[in-house]
């Protein structure tokens, strides 16, 4: 019974913090999606347009451009044969013979400023 208690508090707080977040000016919740959108750990704005229909709605254009540079971030990985979350976390990164296209470096340009 605690088990379910827990549930269900954690659900009303959830729902509490999507209402407040949907009282923001939409500014503000663009401005804190900007902030969320990293293309190496996409996640957190994810979880942050999925608080509420009127957050979604307010950041999913920069959630349409994060899943495509993510995807694209993965395909760089995947060529240098490590994840995003290792990638995300080296501070030295080679990519000598990995056969790199221009659109491969567009995307290594756009991970290092993005300082993910």
């Amino acid at each position: 019974f605690d088990k379910e208690r827990m549930v269900r508090t954690r659900r009303q707080e959830a729902r509490e913090a999507a209402l407040a977040l949907a009282g923001l000016p939409e500014d503000a919740l663009r401005v804190l999606g900007i902030h969320l959108s990293n293309l190496m750990r996409p996640w957190a704005l994810v979880t942050f347009a999925r608080t509420c229909h009127a957050v979604h709605t307010v950041v999913h254009g920069e959630l349409c451009k994060l899943r495509e540079l993510h995807a694209a971030a993965r395909s760089l990985c995947a060529k240098k044969g490590i994840s995003c979350s290792e990638m995300h976390g080296a501070t030295v990164l080679d990519f000598n013979s990995c056969g790199l296209n221009a659109v491969d470096c567009s995307v290594l340009v756009r991970i290092s400023a993005s300082g993910a």
